[in-house]
């Protein structure tokens, strides 16, 4: 017997995995779907969960996504100053920030929920590491 997650669930899983939520016809590129195999696999295991423990341990890895996503949040109307009192303000991107910290911490939970859904994380997403959405580039051909 296998468990399946909500609708909601289901969208913040593929949100902190790093894919995409638009409806799949949508993301169709030259007739095929432009989704990628990892995709897949986040689909199928969303509706494929072993257990209600196994759900029950998602939900409480996503609500503490959520929070560090909120902390990040927060934590942006702190990136000017080191210091509040005799005022210090930042000048150097070589220091590690709260930001820094924060984005570390949201990886680490970001792999907890791929691997407790024995799942990748999106390889093309620049939240972890990737290049991005694929984008069409001009190719000039020399002579």
């Amino acid at each position: 017997m296998s468990f399946t997650l909500t609708e909601q669930d289901k969208e913040a899983v593929r949100y902190h995995l790093g894919f995409f939520n638009v409806d799949p016809s949508a993301s169709i590129t030259l007739g095929f779907p432009a989704g990628t195999e990892p995709m897949f696999l986040v689909e199928r295991a969303m509706n494929r969960i072993s257990s209600q423990y196994a759900i029950s341990r998602i939900k409480k890895i996503l609500v503490h996504l959520e929070f560090l996503e909120e902390s990040m949040m927060g934590a942006t109307q702190r990136l000017q100053a080191l210091q509040v009192d005799e005022i210090k303000i930042r000048n150097s991107r070589d220091e590690v920030t709260e930001q820094d910290e924060l984005e570390h911490e949201y990886n680490r939970w970001a792999h907890r929920l791929a691997e407790s859904m024995g799942v990748p994380l999106n390889p093309m997403s620049r939240r972890f590491g990737g290049a991005g959405p694929v984008t069409s580039i001009r190719v000039a051909h020399g002579a």
